[in-house]
């Protein structure tokens, strides 16, 4: 269960966190995972578009889940293939996620030195557009140490 801290405590934490991801996409090509690039047997299957159409978030993994000040983490996103556009929303800031394929989306960020000395779970939502403007969104955390 995410337990839910003060609002002064949670605003300030995430717009650190904020800041790291937007610093980190800022210009920066994501680069596809060597596992993804490994070779035709190592690939994963491409998802398919849904029968009804909507976008969907497959899977969000996040690496380290665990971080401290100036922890990078990686983030990618699996959607189906109809999703254009990715963001990562925390403390009400947007970051775009790089798209690095069909269905794939991926962004490195640096866990700021400034952020406040709080400890935490703090939820990273992540939104998922297709080209006619449809949005599906899906949550991760991270917990702060």
């Amino acid at each position: 269960m995410l337990r839910v801290p003060a609002m002064g405590r949670a605003i300030r934490l995430g717009l650190a966190l904020s800041a790291a991801l937007a610093a980190a996409t800022a210009g920066v090509r994501a680069q596809q995972p060597a596992m993804l690039a490994a070779g035709p047997a190592a690939q994963e299957p491409s998802p398919l578009a849904t029968p009804d159409g909507m976008p969907q978030i497959l899977e969000i993994r996040l690496s380290p889940t665990v971080v401290h000040r100036g922890t990078l983490v990686h983030a990618e996103v699996h959607t189906t293939t109809q999703v254009v556009s990715v963001v990562a929303i925390a403390a009400g800031r947007t970051i775009r996620v790089a798209q690095i394929g069909p269905g794939e989306f991926a962004c490195d960020a640096r866990v700021p030195f400034y952020i406040p000395p709080f400890s935490g779970a703090y939820a990273v939502t992540f939104r998922a557009h297709d080209a006619r403007g449809r949005m599906t969104q899906a949550a991760a955390n991270v917990v702060v140490r």
